[in-house]
């Protein structure tokens, strides 16, 4: 998970937190603000939950200033697809960076292609896989604004072919 702040005032921490029904929530853990207390600096943070999820996984944050003072973020949902041929695209629409995760039943090799509307690949890479839950990223920057279709092919005898479309701004 990542966000940023444009400016903090009295910013002493986050904790992140998660709920499976979107209702109740359980701390994950707590994330040290910069210790400035007060900025006007922009200030990134990042945090990944290594905890297996299945289904839809509902997250927020609960900020809380030096002085006691809390508030909370909007909610963001997650879906954590576990059957074989799921593929999740994040942020969509996406401007510089797409996020994508997915299941693999074993450790391998996969091809990654961005494709335009009309099928032709307009980007290519290829990344090592491990079994369990993959998340990549791969930069779209040089793309042209509009929809896209990303393609994950497996380098194995299974021919798993997945395809999600995302759109670019």
């Amino acid at each position: 998970m990542k966000w940023t702040t444009a400016s903090e005032t009295n910013n002493d921490y986050f904790i992140l937190e998660r709920s499976y029904d979107g209702e109740h929530f359980d701390k994950v853990d707590q994330i040290a603000g910069y210790g400035a207390g007060t900025t006007t600096e922009t200030r990134h943070y990042e945090y990944t939950d290594t905890k297996d999820c299945d289904g839809v996984v509902y997250y927020r944050l609960h900020q809380v200033d030096i002085d006691g003072q809390e508030s909370y973020s909007d909610i963001v949902a997650l879906n954590c697809m576990k059957s074989k041929d799921g593929l999740s695209v994040y942020p969509n629409p996406a401007r510089s960076t797409l996020s994508f995760s997915f299941n693999e039943d074993a450790d391998g090799i996969i091809n990654i292609q961005i494709l335009d509307v009309y099928g032709k690949v307009v980007k290519w890479e290829r990344s090592s896989t491990q079994h369990g839950l993959n998340n990549l990223h791969t930069n779209i920057e040089t793309l042209a604004p509009g929809v896209y279709y990303l393609q994950l092919d497996r380098m194995d005898k299974s021919g798993l072919v997945r395809q999600v479309r995302f759109v670019k701004n």
